[in-house]
């Protein structure tokens, strides 16, 4: 995976959350939050789908175990449904893991919308 089309992912997915996640529960994220698991959707969708499912423009996954060491490189998207089985992630959850010091801007953006 390109570290552009990550970006892009990342980004779509934030855009996403701010529009089908309920504006309270965004503003009292913190950077030690488990984001999906904090997050309650808007509910007023014509369907009603698990946020982790409908916000991200894919699930990643690696030969790698994924953490805060995997290289962007080595990411790739996982052609399946999610299913929390270990190594899949949002984009989103890949970089909260591996860019702890940029927590920050991504509340920020997830806020301001």
């Amino acid at each position: 995976m390109t570290e552009d089309f990550f970006i892009k992912a990342v980004n779509q997915e934030i855009e996403w959350l701010c529009f089908y996640a309920m504006r309270n529960t965004r503003n009292l994220l913190s950077e030690s939050s488990d984001i999906y698991a904090e997050l309650i959707s808007i509910g007023y969708a014509k369907v009603v789908t698990p946020l982790d499912k409908r916000c991200p423009a894919c699930i990643i996954t690696s030969k790698e175990k994924i953490d805060e060491n995997v290289a962007i490189d080595d990411l790739e998207i996982a052609y399946t449904l999610r299913n929390h089985s270990e190594n899949l992630f949002t984009p989103l959850e890949v970089f909260w893991m591996k860019f702890k010091d940029k927590r920050k801007e991504v509340l920020e953006k997830l806020k301001f919308y």
